[in-house]
């Protein structure tokens, strides 16, 4: 009786693990291939990146800013825009690294930078 018990409850488990196994998420996150916005030109994806900020959608936003970020390193507002969502998501240690990113880049344009209060 003992026996059988450990063999079922040891069956199921193993079923349990193999069920949620093959309805996990992927793990990689960085695979954009069915993502039609990743394949779309700087200015369009700069739109769409802009509009999902607009409306709220930091971490989504921070993605396609990242993306930008890529094509042009040393571009200051992306790396502000960077700041701010990260500070909107409460990633304060990234933000601060971009928020001092984009004050490196442009001291003329982000001069009041230092001095701003967190959101």
């Amino acid at each position: 009786m003992r026996k059988s018990i450990l063999l079922l409850l040891s069956v199921a488990s193993f079923s349990l693990l193999g069920y949620h196994q093959a309805f996990a998420q992927p793990t990689s996150n960085n695979n954009k291939v069915d993502d039609p916005v990743s394949k779309l030109g700087y200015e369009k994806k700069l739109r769409w990146a802009d509009g999902l900020f607009k409306d709220g959608s930091y971490f989504n936003a921070v993605d396609y800013y990242g993306q930008l970020m890529q094509e042009q390193p040393r571009n200051p507002y992306l790396a502000y825009q960077l700041a701010k969502s990260h500070s909107y998501l409460r990633d304060y240690k990234s933000a601060a690294k971009y928020y001092g990113y984009a004050y490196e880049l442009a001291r003329e344009i982000y001069i009041l930078l230092p001095y701003t209060k967190k959101p």
